[in-house]
């Protein structure tokens, strides 16, 4: 798990000064979910997994190039392989390669964008291919079937109240898990970010919390359960906290 800080320190010296690029490593080894991950070792590698795939999509925007939006798709089908709690990687790279265009779209082409978020979809569907044939196994079927033993032992019902319920637990589970003091920092951070959008052009940072946000708000949205919903995206915040 402390090898997330390779990919965590790539991310920030791109997205900040060097003189500050440390902050989020240090930020993200004293945070609950890092300082508890022995008592979840299996989920040792979904930090790693869920920044390196937002490192890729880094990739993506500076260059352009759609071998990253390729790599970037192997990353995320990798990263469902080990956990479905990782899917919101996914929204949060294309939602951030979307904005990077609409807030850039004189630098940016869309026919480029076009074909690197098709790229992305390939590298997915290749590697779904390989594990199906080489492996057998088929991450549809077996997220059907994850969902429907979770739903029945959960006593999962469809509704507002469900919903909202949902949420209150997720939310308070993320705040644990990240921390009270990094909590505070991130939220200043998104509002800092807003009127970034309000009063001036947004940089990357600014974009890749608009994705944060946006599939955040999602999750919350369509959770159908309680725990284990918002607590994977908790790899990126420390990033934002900055």
């Amino acid at each position: 798990s402390v090898l997330v800080l390779l990919p965590l320190y790539a991310l920030s010296k791109n997205l900040f000064d060097k003189e500050h690029a440390n902050l989020p490593g240090l930020l993200f080894i004293f945070i609950p979910s890092f300082i508890l991950t022995p008592l979840y070792l299996d989920q040792g590698l979904y930090p790693l997994l869920f920044t390196g795939g937002i490192l890729a999509a880094l990739q993506i925007l500076k260059t352009n190039a759609p071998g990253w939006g390729f790599a970037a798709g192997i990353i995320a089908y990798l990263a469902i392989f080990f956990s479905f709690s990782l899917l919101p990687l996914i929204p949060v790279v294309l939602l951030w390669i979307g904005l990077d265009l609409i807030f850039n779209l004189k630098q940016r082409s869309l026919v480029g964008t076009i074909k690197i978020i098709l790229m992305f979809f390939l590298g997915f569907i290749i590697m779904h291919l390989i594990f199906k044939l080489l492996l057998n196994y088929d991450f549809i079927l077996r997220y059907q079937n994850a969902l429907a033993q979770h739903r029945l032992h959960k006593d999962y019902l469809s509704g507002v109240q469900q919903i909202f319920d949902a949420a209150v637990l997720n939310n308070t589970e993320f705040t644990a898990w990240l921390g009270f003091p990094v909590v505070i920092l991130f939220f200043s951070a998104i509002f800092r970010t807003l009127g970034t959008f309000l009063r001036s052009k947004p940089v990357r940072k600014d974009t890749l919390l608009l994705a944060f946000m946006i599939t955040f708000f999602a999750l919350n949205i369509m959770g159908q359960t309680t725990k284990k919903l918002t607590k994977r995206i908790v790899h990126v915040a420390p990033v934002g906290s900055r």
